[in-house]
């Protein structure tokens, strides 16, 4: 799952390596890579994007934090 994000970043699509890396997270607490990933993303401050919608969600720096906290926890539970 990492690779994949890995792969997904070098081509430019930072919204969907993101989604990868929280599964990859998920799975794998202290996958480097991801974890490298992860690190470039927030740094980057690049815009992420919830699951099922093709532009991303722009708002204030809080929003950006519940939205992507929301979201993993729902990857966790299996809701998502």
């Amino acid at each position: 799952m990492a690779a994949f994000a890995e792969f997904l970043a070098t081509h430019d699509r930072w919204p969907e390596a993101a989604e990868w890396v929280d599964r990859a997270l998920l799975h794998a607490p202290n996958e480097k890579t991801a974890l490298r990933l992860r690190t470039e993303i927030r740094k980057a401050r690049l815009p992420a994007r919830q699951a099922g919608h093709s532009t991303p969600v722009t708002g204030s720096p809080l929003h950006s934090a519940v939205r992507w906290s929301t979201a993993l926890i729902r990857r966790a539970v299996g809701k998502a």
